[in-house]
């Protein structure tokens, strides 16, 4: 093999593999792309669902105040405005009159719609956990955690 033939087979070479790199690097911005539309759309609809969650619990409050109990969502600085992580928000949910927050309903949202829910009775008890997707889940089925919270923290 010549030098010319030879030379012609590494520049054959060198522009496949820069068509693989440009194509890799297509692909990966997509991915990108869909991820953070993905993302996008997660903070939007959870946002209206964290929103319906709170007046559904002030709903809820009305009721159960009768029987000196109250619910309240704890504040914090994670809102699924400014998430950057996995996690674009985590909302808490507690009884007012418990100050070490022990009993806790806590609804982890992940930049991929998976809403992780834990409920706890008590500081020594393994929580409850199972896991819903914000962008498939109804209000009647974010409202049924809140109820399962209640029930797991009402005595029988």
């Amino acid at each position: 093999m010549g030098n010319k033939e030879r030379l012609k087979g590494i520049l054959e070479r060198q522009a496949a593999a820069a068509e693989r790199e440009r194509l890799d690097d297509e692909a990966a911005s997509a991915k990108a792309e869909k991820v953070k539309s993905v993302r996008v759309e997660v903070i939007q609809k959870w946002q209206k669902q964290r929103a319906q969650l709170e007046t559904y619990i002030a709903q809820i409050n009305k009721e159960t105040s009768k029987n000196g109990v109250e619910l309240f969502v704890v504040k914090n600085s994670r809102h699924a405005d400014t998430g950057v992580g996995m996690e674009v928000d985590k909302m808490e949910v507690a009884f007012r009159q418990r100050t070490p927050h022990d009993k806790k309903l806590v609804i982890s949202v992940r930049a991929n719609g998976e809403a992780h829910v834990s409920i706890s009775t008590s500081s020594v008890s393994q929580a409850e956990q199972y896991m819903l997707n914000v962008l498939e889940v109804t209000n009647e089925q974010l409202e049924a955690t809140v109820l399962d919270f209640l029930d797991a923290n009402t005595p029988k």
